[in-house]
């Protein structure tokens, strides 16, 4: 499914008034704050995503939207803030992609292995690297590391390799860290 653009709805504004995406569709008067709808005609919906009430009750939604699932969830200091992390259906098509670019690659010299991972690394980084996501980030560099030394035992047929061969391949050709690129709370350069 593909999002072409996304509008939250305010406390003022209703279905029915002009210049409302929504205007002419079935809905509520006076829609509460924090409604999500969609741009693309045969994609628009309502969701309900207001912040959630500090005596419970429902559980609020959560939404996919470019590549992030948005949901509700607490800051450090306890706060209702929105939380984004990467989907699961693009972090499963991003190892399924490294899972065969390693089994077809698999006989190179590990230094271009290594270059390859590296950029598969760093391009979801450059992306998904927003602040909050960077345990999905971590995640997925593990997984490409798991990735790696499954397709890297499977060479030749001799007996298992034992970790102590693993580590020293780590030490020699080492992959970046996973790191958010995007964050809120690092200052930017003034121009």
């Amino acid at each position: 499914m593909r999002w072409d653009g996304c509008q939250g709805v305010g406390a003022s504004r209703s279905t029915d008034e002009p210049g409302n995406p929504l205007a002419g569709t079935r809905g509520r008067e006076g829609l509460a704050e924090s409604w999500i709808c969609c741009e693309e005609p045969e994609k628009t919906r309502l969701l309900d995503f207001r912040r959630p009430r500090y005596g419970g009750g429902d559980a609020p939604v959560s939404f996919d939207l470019l590549g992030f699932t948005h949901s509700w969830g607490k800051s450090q200091h306890g706060a209702s803030v929105i939380k984004r992390k990467t989907m699961k259906t693009r972090l499963r098509r991003a190892l399924r992609a490294t899972s065969q670019w390693c089994r077809g690659h698999r006989h190179d010299p590990i230094g271009v292995q290594q270059a390859a991972l590296g950029r598969q690394i760093r391009g979801p980084c450059a992306y998904y690297g927003i602040t909050g996501n960077a345990r999905s980030l971590a995640v997925f560099r593990y997984a490409v590391l798991r990735i790696w030394r499954k397709w890297l035992r499977r060479r030749s047929n001799k007996a298992r390799k034992a970790w102590s061969w693993w580590a020293q391949l780590l030490e020699r050709y080492p992959l970046p860290p996973a790191y958010v690129v995007h964050s809120t709370y690092r200052p930017v350069a003034s121009p």
